[in-house]
């Protein structure tokens, strides 16, 4: 599972799980741990792991400072991941459904709670230590942005460039 530090206080887990999609899972996890920011993702939505975690990164970061695109930090993620800033959108794109064989899992917080979180996860879901995703071709299309015209050592930052243009925009008009 995959631990990352975003600031002195908080970290994200984000794990693979290899199984069709659950809600009633999410609702239990956001039940069972409120304290964490948990969010359900199609790994088809991101390009790659790093994709992700500059996504959540933006997103905490947009939190800590007021800035979210929508009320809730779940929502601020799908839309800065899904290049929108129309939630149904984000939703549609990002967002998991019936029809995914496997999803990813998001949550933010201090490590006391992830800890626990994992463990739930562990203990109830299939899930995949190693998250091996490349949607290079699929964001490509998805979005109709030349991927190859972008900085190849940093695609994720510019892909997300595009995200933050779109939702700044938003809230300047």
């Amino acid at each position: 599972m995959n631990i990352h530090k975003l600031s002195k206080q908080d970290s994200c887990l984000i794990v693979q799980i290899n199984s069709s999609t659950n809600k009633s899972s999410l609702i239990e996890l956001r039940e069972n741990y409120p304290k964490l920011l948990t969010q359900f993702i199609d790994p088809g939505s991101i390009l790659n792991l790093q994709h992700l975690i500059f996504a959540i990164k933006q997103s905490y970061y947009a939190k800590k400072h007021n800035l979210l695109a929508a009320r809730e930090f779940e929502v601020d993620l799908l839309m800065r991941i899904s290049i929108t800033d129309q939630i149904e959108e984000a939703l549609k794109i990002a967002g998991i459904s019936p029809k995914n064989k496997s999803y990813l899992i998001a949550s933010v917080g201090k490590i006391k709670e992830l800890t626990q979180i994992q463990n739930w996860i562990v203990e109830n879901l299939e899930y995949s230590t190693d998250i091996n995703i490349n949607n290079y071709k699929k964001i490509n299309k998805l979005h109709n942005i030349d991927l190859d015209k972008l900085n190849q050592s940093n695609i994720e930052l510019d892909l997300l460039s595009y995200s933050a243009v779109k939702l700044v925009s938003r809230f300047s008009n």
